[in-house]
């Protein structure tokens, strides 16, 4: 009998060789794996098609799944199922739609075509499809909007118009419409999120969005937007989130930001503008309610700054380097403003007494330990109404308030002023109510004590015209022999 058997060297030599088979074979399935397998486009012939023949399925008659079948060309579909909600066309080659394609599908809900090729998008699209609340048409190339294509679509929640060329036709002067017509979402009364980011847009209407009561959530970023209407928000009470970035505006250009319509933000260095900080004629300022500008290099502030702000209740100016007088009517056009932080700005002389600005008219210096002579108020906007009581002040300046032309009401009271010269308060002819109790000087009947001698009584009107005159007195030291 033959002898089979093999000699251990033999062995391993077969084991090697059959290493090396599996290894090749191995690498040959990665090569045909790796070689990419042609896929056809998917298209409709002029007179339709079918949705499986576009390779779509269809799940409880109630969504349609085309997503990613590269569908080319015009989307002609002739059997949708009347029933369907949702209805997936989103990751294809698209570039039109029948017009009647949505026409009898009333009950849809959802739509997805974005990431396609559509260029236009007929009046008729969308026109029976009243019960639709998602409309996502992203990625796209649209250029402009008929008028009424969303006139229909009163249920609309959601809107996505974001990634399309919105606008760019405003090159061509052979084409006038706009990239969106300022009545495009006028009945469109319950939008929430409207996305317009990443298109061309230069303008939009002072009331493309009067309508929409409830919106939440405007993206418009990443367009050409150089200007926007003082009250473009005035009717979105809901609007809490608001994007404009990368945008030709002039506070966007200066740093600043639109986190919604109520505040603009341009802290903690935002700011490209400083030292000078000037006016804004691009904020849709009718709304903003709050400012924050702390935490910059501001050095000085504009006269107009704040003029067309007449809602602002908060500004914060806290750790800048102001060091200029602030304008005598820095907030004259802000009756609303309450809160006003200017703390950190250690070259403001009433910053320096740890005064406070409780509003557009209000400085407060109560109970500050400011001791000595008052001297002038020089960095203080017009104020109405300043409170200097509980403090240490022996004296005042002859120009203390000279500056304050519109100084209502002073509180001296519980210091220790001995001495007061009419001549102080010559400048602030509205003055009418000086608080002088709890000082060694007071009204009628004081009596000088230990080292002081009454020598003149101060005669000033300002009680306005038909009113009693009011007197201050006036302690001297004896004189020296």
């Amino acid at each position: 009998m033959t002898d089979f058997t093999l000699s251990p060297t033999g062995n391993h030599s077969i084991e090697a060789l059959l290493r090396m088979i599996g290894w090749c074979c191995h690498l040959l399935l990665f090569l045909l794996l790796a070689i990419p397998t042609p896929t056809c486009a998917a298209t409709c012939d002029p007179s339709g098609c079918t949705y499986q023949s576009l390779g779509c399925t269809l799940n409880h008659a109630t969504t349609l799944h085309c997503m990613g079948q590269q569908i080319t060309g015009h989307l002609h579909i002739t059997n949708l199922p009347p029933t369907l909600e949702t209805i997936y066309l989103n990751v294809n080659r698209i570039t039109s739609i029948q017009d009647d394609q949505f026409q009898h599908i009333h009950p849809l809900k959802r739509l997805y075509l974005s990431d396609n090729q559509l260029t236009s998008l007929s009046i008729s699209t969308f026109k029976h499809n009243r019960e639709l609340i998602i409309l996502s048409l992203s990625n796209n190339q649209l250029i402009h909007l008929v008028e009424n294509t969303f006139q229909h679509n009163v249920e609309l929640l959601n809107l996505d118009l974001s990634h399309n060329r919105l606008g760019s036709n405003r090159k061509n002067t052979n084409v006038v419409e706009p990239g969106i017509h300022a009545n495009q979402f006028v009945w469109n009364t319950k939008l929430q999120v409207l996305d317009l980011f990443a298109n061309q847009l230069a303008t939009v209407s002072n009331h493309q969005f009067a309508t929409l009561t409830a919106l939440a959530t405007l993206r418009m970023n990443d367009n050409q937007l150089n200007h926007l209407d003082a009250h473009l928000f005035v009717n979105n009470a809901l609007l809490k989130e608001i994007n404009v970035l990368n945008n030709p505006l002039d506070f966007v250009l200066a740093g600043c930001e639109l986190p919604s319509r109520t505040v603009l933000n341009c802290s903690h260095g935002k700011l490209k503008t400083t030292p000078q900080l000037s006016r804004f004629a691009n904020v849709p300022s009718a709304t903003i309610a709050t400012i924050d500008l702390s935490a910059n290099a501001l050095q000085s502030i504009d006269s107009t700054f704040f003029q067309d702000y007449v809602q602002l209740a908060q500004v914060n100016v806290s750790h800048n380097q102001l060091d200029a007088p602030l304008a005598y009517g820095l907030f004259k056009n802000n009756p609303m403003l309450t809160d006003i932080d200017f703390q950190g700005n250690e070259n403001l002389h009433f910053v320096q007494m740890n005064c406070t600005m409780e509003s557009s008219s209000t400085l407060n210096c109560a109970h500050q330990h400011i001791r000595g002579q008052l001297l002038a108020f020089q960095h203080v906007p017009n104020v109405h109404t300043i409170d200097l009581s509980g403090n240490f002040i022996e004296a005042v300046a002859s120009n203390c308030f000279s500056r304050l032309v519109g100084l209502k009401e002073l509180n001296l009271a519980n210091n220790q002023i001995v001495e007061l010269d009419g001549e102080a308060f010559d400048g602030n002819a509205v003055l009418n109510n000086i608080t002088l109790s709890g000082n060694p000087i007071g009204k009628n009947g004081f009596v000088c004590g230990g080292d002081w001698d009454y020598r003149r009584k101060i005669e000033y009107n300002g009680g306005g015209v038909g009113t009693g005159e009011l007197f201050y007195y006036s302690c001297e030291k004896y004189a020296e022999l």
